[in-house]
């Protein structure tokens, strides 16, 4: 049974729904820091995933190609589509046209469902039942979401639902992955996410500062290729 998928899904809910409830509470001001703190908080967590990569050839030639095949499949445009549709249903219209708002879902959506922590802690669940990663998780989302909430309200509580789904996804599907899961693989795996979460702590500290945002969504197939990769050089002795 997939314990921590169904812990860390409820923990994005309620911190969500608590978040939602508290904004009216907090001073603009207040939120901005905290803002960029959680901006600084994802380069440290970023970092240090990054330097614990088996082969640093590896990583970058994931996040180069994924970050291709992402811009070329218009990733990021098509989740951000998607999300705008569900705000506009959800919210009134004046919170649904607000795209700093937008931005900050999609890079909240790539926190909850595409961080490699929890791409990876769906697929241990799933090969041995071990759910100790995503309570680790739970625990980082909940102040996350607690945080970005009192920004976005109670509509953060919709990542939810496609992490619900991809995780389960892996849950099922780790048996069948298990071949490609080596040691090498997964360091650089999570070193690729680290990646993908220094982007972010980036966008995060840059929406206050007015810089150039990077479209981290269009580096999620990074995160395939790093795998891909990793285990083609193991397979055939390849030295990357």
């Amino acid at each position: 049974m997939p314990v921590g998928i169904i812990i860390n899904v409820c923990t994005v809910v309620v911190a969500g729904l608590l978040g939602g409830a508290l904004g009216k509470y907090f001073p603009r001001k207040v939120v901005d820091f905290l803002t960029e703190i959680f901006g600084f908080c994802s380069l440290t967590i970023g970092i240090s995933a990054m330097t614990k990569m088996n082969s640093l050839t590896i990583v970058i030639i994931s996040v180069l190609l994924g970050s291709i095949v992402g811009v070329l499949c218009r990733v990021d445009e098509g989740i951000t589509k998607g999300i705008a549709a569900v705000t506009r249903r959800l919210c009134r219209s004046g919170d649904s046209a607000d795209e700093a708002k937008t931005d900050l879902l999609c890079m909240m959506m790539a926190v909850v469902c595409f961080s490699g922590t929890g791409i990876f802690g769906a697929l241990s669940e799933g090969l041995d039942g071990d759910s100790s990663i995503l309570m680790a998780k739970s625990v980082m989302d909940f102040f996350c979401i607690l945080i970005f909430s009192v920004q976005l309200g109670y509509i953060i509580t919709i990542m939810a639902v496609p992490q619900l789904v991809i995780f389960l996804i892996l849950f099922f599907a780790a048996s069948a992955l298990a071949p490609v899961f080596t040691a090498e693989s997964i360091a650089n795996f999570k070193a690729t996410g680290g990646v993908l979460t220094v982007v972010i702590g980036y966008n995060l500290i840059g929406a206050q500062s007015g810089w150039k945002k990077i479209k981290v969504l269009n580096m999620i197939p990074a995160l395939v290729f790093a795998l891909l990769i990793s285990w083609l050089g193991g397979r055939f002795a390849i030295p990357l």
